[in-house]
Order: structure tokens, then C-alpha cells, then sequence
């Protein structure tokens, strides 16, 4: 069953016509499948919302999906400082693979420095909690390419990459130049984001 939202069309309608329109504005290979798999989950997403998910659209949905996954054997999730003598903090970085799990949690931390006494494992300890008590982040000094990334330890397929920046005001504007990178375990890069100064962002 299909909704007035949607236009009554399948997954695999939207996906054609997003296909469609990807190559009419000269889209690259990578762009095309982001919009497809990003059509395909929230037509998923809107037919749970609106009780209207049929198991035929769900497994074409899924399909979709699977077949146009751009976060498909990382093992590691780096994010880099693109302004030289600047600050780098998260307070969360959360990688979760294709059965939910937060894989985060069990990854290896290392970065450029260390600021203070902070340590780099608050970066994944679980805390997303903006009322957390400080220092609740990792945190670099501000030299000339600071990054922090977490070692998966292996390859994973990811569902979504979430990233919530330091719970200070006054110091979001300093994820604006930094850039959110995925590598395979033979560090390369498969994509890149830009990361902007909301307190949370969700690529995935």
C-alpha cells in the first residue's frame, strides 16, 4: 500500500526517479547512490510512521538499501581539523553497524595531542549527555592539523556515523572546519563530510 505522501510509488520508483534526476544534474557515481539509499530509508521510515508499510515494499526498501550502502567496509572513523592552530572537541563520536550496535564503544582512540589532562576515551565512552560533568570530550591542542579516529579493529558495514559536538556554546563554531572521514582498513578513503556547528549530526 502506498501514501498521498509518497505519490503512490514504490521504493524502487522513487530510487528510478531519483537515479534520473542524479544523472540529469550530473551527479557522481557516490552522490547517486547517497540519494538513492537516503530515498529508499526514508520511504521505509514514513511507511512505519503512517502504518502503511507493506513486507513486499519493506524488502524492496531494504534491498535498495543494501545495494546502494556507501558506508560498507570502514574500519576507521576520523574526524580532522582543517584550520591550522585550532582546537578540536567532541563529546561523542558513535558508529553503529548494520545490527544497531554501537561499535564505538569497543574501538581503539588515538589522536594528534592530548590538551591537559583530558583523555581521548570520552570520545566514545557511551556519554552524549549534555549535562555531563566536564571534561566530558576529547580535546587536541591547537596545532597545526589536529585529528582524533577511532579504530574499528576490523571492517564493519555501517548503518549511521553520529557525531555530538562539546556541550559549550561558546566553542561549537570550531567543528565548522573539520571533516568527517571514513577509511577502509587499508586507510582508503571512502567518503567525507563536512561537519557543521550543530550539537549533533547524523550521516547515515
Amino acid at each position: 500500500m502506498s501514501t498521498e505522501e509518497d505519490g503512490g510509488k514504490t521504493p524502487e520508483e522513487e530510487t528510478s526517479k531519483v537515479k534520473e534526476e542524479s544523472e540529469e544534474t550530473g551527479d557522481g557515481p557516490f552522490e547517486a547512490k547517497l540519494k538513492a539509499y537516503n530515498t529508499a530509508f526514508d520511504q521505509i521510515r514514513r511507511g512505519i510512521s503512517n502504518n502503511t508499510l507493506t513486507e513486499t515494499n519493506l524488502a524492496k526498501g531494504i534491498d535498495i538499501i543494501e545495494k546502494n550502502n556507501i558506508f560498507e567496509n570502514v574500519r576507521y572513523v576520523k574526524i580532522t581539523q582543517g584550520k591550522q592552530n585550532e582546537y578540536m572537541h567532541f563529546q561523542q563520536i558513535e558508529v553503529f553497524d548494520t545490527s544497531n550496535t554501537n561499535i564505538a564503544l569497543v574501538s581503539k582512540v588515538t589522536s594528534s595531542s592530548v590538551y591537559s589532562t583530558i583523555k581521548n576515551e570520552n570520545i566514545n565512552d557511551g556519554d552524549s549527555d549534555i549535562n555531563s560533568e566536564w571534561p566530558n570530550c576529547n580535546h587536541t591542542k591547537n596545532g597545526a592539523k589536529e585529528w582524533v579516529e577511532l579504530d574499528l579493529l576490523k571492517n564493519f558495514d555501517l548503518l549511521r556515523v553520529v557525531v555530538t559536538n562539546i556541550n559549550q556554546n561558546d566553542k561549537l563554531f570550531r567543528a565548522k572546519t573539520c571533516t568527517l572521514e571514513l577509511l577502509n582498513e587499508n586507510r582508503v578513503s571512502l567518503v567525507k563530510f563536512p561537519l557543521k556547528t550543530f550539537w549533533k549530526q547524523t550521516f547515515g
